[in-house]
This record gives C-alpha cells, structure tokens and sequence, in this order.
C-alpha cells in the first residue's frame, strides 16, 4: 500500500474579537468556540484519482489545559474567497457540512495529538471536488492553541500540523501487448501477453478483462472475456474461466483486433489498452526423414540430415546437434548451424561433430516458414522436431584387419599402422571412443607403406596414462563394425606445444595452470560455512614459461637448435596458430598467447649450445571437453 506524507501546508487563524485582523504570520493557532477558527490547508502528497484507503489530519496541542471534556471538529472547506495572508473572520468562506471529529477528555497535555480521520475528504479531493484544505473549530469556551507552519518550536520538534494519506492507485493501462503488428500466429486461441505498471497500493493482478473486435473499432466488440482471473500478466483464450469460451481467430488469416484491462489487489481496474492486431494462419507439416524415426542408427560420422515441410514455404533452417553423457543423463552441446536463410532441405553434418562412437546423440530441427509468425506461450514461430539417434558400427561393413601402435622415440606422437583387405570409401581412426581423424580414401594412398599397411601419426595423445586406437572402414554410409584395436600408454620427455604441422620441445618448464570456477561466497549467519554457488567452470588456463635448449638424436629426439624451436613458438604467435599443450597427462587444445621469446640467449647448455627463455599465457579452446580430457 502506498504512504505520502506531507507537513508542508498554509494555515492560520481568525479571531470574532478583531474580525478584519489577518493572522497568517502568526506561531499559533487558536481556536475557540464561536469565538475562534484555524484553517490548514496542506499540499497534495499524492496523485490525482488515486484511491484514498485512509487519510489523517494530525494537529498538536501547544501548553497545558485542566481536565474537561473537548471535542474537536475538522470541516471540508471549499474555495476561499481570500488568500490565507488576506483571511480574517470578515471573510472567512463556508465550510461544508460534512465535517469528522476528534473528541477529548482529562487535561489536555502539551503535544497532545488530534487524528482527524478525513479520507472521505482526501477522496474527494482526489477525484477533483473543489477542495482548499480544513476548517478547525472546538466546543471549548476556552481557547485552546495548536501549533502552526510557522512556529519556530513545531520545526525543530516537528510538531506542526500533518496530513497523512494511504492510497492504492489503479494500475496503468497496459502495454507491450502480444501479439501485436498483424503478426501470424499458430493458434486459433493463442496465449496473450502484456506488460503491466501498478506503483501504489496492492499492486498484484488478480483479474483481466479481454475484448476481440473484428475492426479497429470497439464500439461493438465481437467477444467480450468478462473478467478473467490472472496471476500474472497473460490470458490463455484456450482456457477461459467462469464459463466463457472463445471460438477462436479464423483460418483465413484476416485481422483481428484485442485490447485488455487489468484489476488489482485493491479492486481497482485499469483503463483499455490501446489494440493490436492480429492473424491466425495454420503451420504447414514438418518431417524429419534422416535419421529416421523407424531406425534411428547411425554409422557415418558425417550424415545426411534431410527433412520435408508440406503446406508451407521454407525460409530458414536452423540444426542443432547434442551429445548425451556415457552414463548421466546430461546432453552436451556440441554443434548449431545458427539460422540460416535456406530452402535446401538437406545438409551434411560437418566432420568431428559425431566424435563418440557408441553413444547417443540428439538432433533438433528448427524451420521457420515465409509468413511474419509471432511465437506465443506454447507455440514457436519456428517448426521445431527433435529426433535422439545412436552412433555406432555396422556389420554390413568389412572390418580392419590389424591394427598397432607404437610411440616415436620420446616425442609425444603415435604411430597407428593399419591394414585392410580394401581400400574404404573413407577411414575413421578413433582414441578412446573419439574420433580423431576422418581420412578420404584419395588421403589414404599418402600413408601407405612399402609392406602394404597404412600408418597414421596421432599428434595429440594423452601422455602418462593409456590410450586406445581403433580403426574403422567408411563405405556406404556405413561404419564398420567388430574392428580390432591396439593400447598404449606414451611416455615423452618435458612438455610440448603441438600444432597441426609442428611442435615446440618446452624444457625445464615452470607452468601455473588451474580450471577457475565462476562462483560466488555467499556467507550464513552464525557459524555456518558459506554456501558456495557454481555458475560455470572454465577449461584450463594460466601460464606456462621456461626454456628453449638444442636437443640431439641421442636423447630419443631429433637433432633441433634451440633457435629452431624459438622460432616455431614466434610462429605460433605470429600465425595465431592453436595448438595442443601436453604437460603431465593432460593435452588440451589451447589458445596461445602474450607469447615471449627474446633474442638474446639467457645461457649456454654444457656443450656451448645457446638456451633462450621463453613464457606464454593459455586459455583452453573451445568448451571443456570432460569426456575426453578429464
């Protein structure tokens, strides 16, 4: 409920004994039965046609007066016909008859407070009836002061006169209706939507009142809701309450107009919206053909999604694609095409999307037809259909032959070898249950070998713990199935940045790397531990530094200067290149950067080699991959 106050007011007193003597400058007020009146006459602490839930004229006693009985009366007074500083008893303007009383009895004590309870004036007054504050008179032969605006005593005390007022404004009409714009929607009944604005009172919703017109024009609305119980800021025309049913917007896709009003906690009832307009056009039919509900198998990491949309023009599309957790129920994301204007109905999903082989993965299809729709509560604008399908080998395929694995030297690279009885359409080599190569059969000849096998170089392994290679045969859109797989657990010496065509050897390295949680402390009272609120956990970052040395063929690596691998982290800097970072058993791709590597050498190695330091900043690419990395 709303509160004003105001203690800003004009006020003074007429005397019978000097009828033509204006006392607005005076410190007191005194009344008097037939003999003295005060008038007050406060300032407006609240806004026209507000509804006025109670009201309080609060005068106080100035001095002492012996016991007796005394009634107080405060008179709604019209316009005056003088200005306070003119008033006199001469001229002094009629009250109205309806005056409110306060009646005392005992002493009156200094500060004694008199509460007129005068909101039948206040409302009066809000609604607009002449109004210029309140005539005080009093039963007692006696005089009796109250303090006045200008007594210097009332400031310091706040003692003088006061109006206090409580109100409950009716809501603002309401606004930001939808749908709105002659939009189309999906439902002959949609759900509608407005913004509200209450400011005083109880401003909770409690009700709506919704009209349908055929025109713009409201004089003769097609359909009335009456009042509609809400608690909030909606209506749902499939679900009137008190008996009303709406026969909903016709297929044809004329407009239609609506405008509501909204009640209160405190009874009180808007004014109309200003109308909007509005259409109702059915959706055409959405079909998801691949993969297909019948069998929803995949073998091809890289598969055909096509689709169909009847009785409808297609102008955009929009894929996404999601990756359920081996044993949680959690979908990952993995990939989203954004919304693309396009009429093609079908598009090939992009390689190293369908990484996880045996697991289950989720497509969701939104189209979006030529027609201007509206979502509504219930109802996209969009054709929306999602279909979960299964990634995983099929027999039809002829499967690999052999498959083995070995490390080169201390260098952190595998060598997959691989044989097959027949050159595939493509072949998908995974580790550990992820794809991490998709190689086209004219790529394939590359790595052929002079005994027949084909040996792929794994560039990113996990060091310092197990890792297991499979590889599959691609033809037909079919992955093959019961294919053998090799293990092995790599072991390298320091640390190293790998990129697609490159590595950098990082010695005697010093890294600070950690996974920053996004989380706030909120503290408990007493001594509770603070609760502590995840938001979101970030992938590895931090830095890295060290030194780049010369390192020689007989320590497992090949003969490279220390300038060589300076100037391949330059070149990481300069290309802005992404690379794997492997250090311990972690190798995560990485984002470079505020890569160092001065010139000048800080040392010599024991066999006069030059050593040059070098840092860098990380910041993992991409989301954390916790499936794959830990």
């Amino acid at each position: 409920m709303g509160y004003a106050e105001t203690r800003n007011a004009f006020d003074t007193y007429v005397s019978s004994a000097y009828p033509s003597k204006n006392y607005s400058e005076a410190s007191v007020l005194r009344v008097k039965s037939g003999a003295m009146l005060a008038y007050v006459s406060p300032a407006r602490p609240f806004n026209p046609r507000s509804t006025i839930t109670r009201a309080q004229l609060v005068l106080r006693v100035m001095g002492n007066y012996p016991s007796a009985t005394r009634t107080f009366t405060a008179k709604r007074q019209g316009n005056r016909t003088a200005l306070y500083k003119n008033l006199t008893w001469a001229n002094k303007p009629a009250a109205h008859s309806d005056g409110v009383t306060v009646t005392t009895t005992g002493a009156l004590a200094a500060g004694t407070e008199l509460v007129f309870e005068v909101a039948s004036h206040v409302q009066k007054w809000s609604d607009g009836a002449d109004f210029d504050g309140w005539e005080i008179s009093t039963n007692s032969t006696s005089e009796i002061k109250l303090y006045s605006t200008d007594s210097t005593a009332s400031w310091a005390q706040k003692l003088e006169p006061e109006l206090r007022v409580w109100v409950a404004d009716a809501p603002a009409a309401p606004s930001d209706l939808a749908p709105s714009g002659n939009r189309v929607v999906s439902e002959p009944k949609p759900v509608l939507r407005w913004a509200q604005l209450d400011v005083n009172g109880d401003t909770s919703i409690v009700a709506a009142q919704v009209q349908i017109s055929n025109t713009a024009s409201f004089a003769a609305p097609a359909f009335d809701s009456g009042e509609q119980p809400v608690d909030d800021a909606s209506l749902n025309l499939a679900a009137l309450a008190n008996g009303m049913t709406y026969p909903g917007l016709p297929s044809d896709g004329s407009s239609r107009y609506w405008r509501v009003r909204v009640k209160d906690g405190a009874g009180l009832w808007s004014d109309y919206s200003a109308s909007v307009s509005t259409r109702y056009l059915p959706k055409g039919t959405q079909t998801l053909v691949s993969p297909s509900a019948a069998s929803p198998k995949v073998s091809d990491p890289t598969p055909p999604i096509a689709w169909t949309l009847t009785g409808a023009t297609q102008r955009a599309y929009r894929l996404e694609l999601f990756r359920k957790h081996k044993t949680a129920d959690v979908w990952f994301d993995v990939w989203d095409s954004g919304k693309r204007t396009s009429t093609a109905q079908t598009v090939t999903l992009p390689a190293r999307k369908l990484t996880y082989d045996d697991r289950r993965y989720k497509i969701r299809l939104s189209l979006w037809d030529t027609l201007d729709r509206q979502t509504t509560p219930g109802s996209p604008a969009a054709y929306v259909v999602e279909r979960e399908f299964f990634f995983n080998d099929n027999a039809a395929t002829t499967p690999t032959k052999t498959v083995s694995v070995s490390q080169v030297g201390l260098w952190p690279y595998v060598r997959v070898r691989f044989t097959t009885d027949s050159v595939p359409d493509r072949t998908i080599i995974s580790r550990d249950g992820k794809i991490v190569a998709d190689i086209e059969a004219a790529d394939l000849a590359a790595l052929r070998q002079g005994d027949g096998s084909y040996i792929w170089l794994d560039r990113a392994p996990r060091t310092g713990r197990l890792n297991t290679w499979t590889v599959r045969p691609l033809s037909n859109g079919q992955m093959g199935w019961g294919n053998p797989s090799a293990s092995l657990n790599p072991v390298v010496k320091g640390r190293w940045l790998v990129t697609d065509d490159f590595e950098v050897f990082l010695a005697g390295t010093d890294q600070d790397l950690a996974m920053v949680e996004v989380a706030t402390d909120h503290e408990v009272l007493g001594d509770a531990p603070a609760v502590r609120i995840v938001q979101g956990l970030k992938g590895w970052s931090g830095s890295v530094s060290g030194q780049l040395v010369r390192t020689r063929t007989g320590s497992d690596l090949d003969d490279v200067s220390s300038a060589t691998w300076r100037d391949r982290l330059l070149r990481i800097k300069r290309d802005q290149l992404r690379a794997t970072l492997l250090v311990g058993d972690i190798a995560v791709p990485v984002t470079a950067k505020n890569i160092s590597a001065p010139p000048t050498p800080v040392a010599k190695d024991t066999r006069g080699d030059l050593v040059y330091a070098f840092s860098f900043d990380v910041e993992e690419a991409g989301a954390h991959d916790w499936e794959a990395y830990g």
